[in-house]
């Protein structure tokens, strides 16, 4: 027993989101994902591949909703550290951009390539003060579909006149 009565087999399993899913569900969903942000895409200009860093996946893509100083939504998307990229997921503007919100979706060097410190520290870059002035936004905030939500971004939040 190694964790709340479950042996090694279990908590393998119970952390098995795919297998929980099943492989026909993810397909479907991982497809809808990608062909609306490919329509988000097409519908909406951005910035995209800004670098944050030296890294070769140290990038933005950013959204402007197109009012000045509108709040910026910052979102990382999940995958264990080990899998997933921004551009699949870039639909969560269709619901950002309308109601006010510009988004940026950040990019990270995944696991194995980099050591969970390295990803910690990539993530709070992309809200370091040199990626947060890519939009005239009074305020950043951080969201994810995965723990990397968790981590704050250090976002530079400036008054303007």
């Amino acid at each position: 027993m190694l964790y709340r009565g479950m042996d090694r087999a279990a908590l393998d399993a119970a952390y098995d989101n795919g297998a929980a899913v099943g492989p026909a569900k993810r397909d479907g969903y991982v497809a809808d994902r990608k062909t609306r942000s490919e329509a988000f895409r097409k519908r909406h200009s951005g910035r995209i591949d800004v670098p944050y860093g030296d890294g070769a996946l140290q990038r933005l893509d950013i959204y402007p909703c197109g009012t000045p100083g509108a709040p910026t939504l910052a979102f990382i998307h999940g995958g264990y550290w080990q899998a997933n990229d921004k551009e699949p997921l870039s639909y969560v503007g269709e619901g950002l951009l309308p109601a006010g919100f510009n988004l940026v979706l950040v990019e990270y060097t995944l696991a194995p390539a980099a050591r969970l410190t390295a990803i910690v520290a990539e993530v709070r870059a992309a809200g370091s003060p040199s990626a947060a002035s890519t939009t005239s936004s009074r305020s950043v905030s951080a969201i994810s579909t995965t723990s990397s939500g968790s981590i704050p971004p250090r976002p530079r939040v400036t008054a303007r006149s």
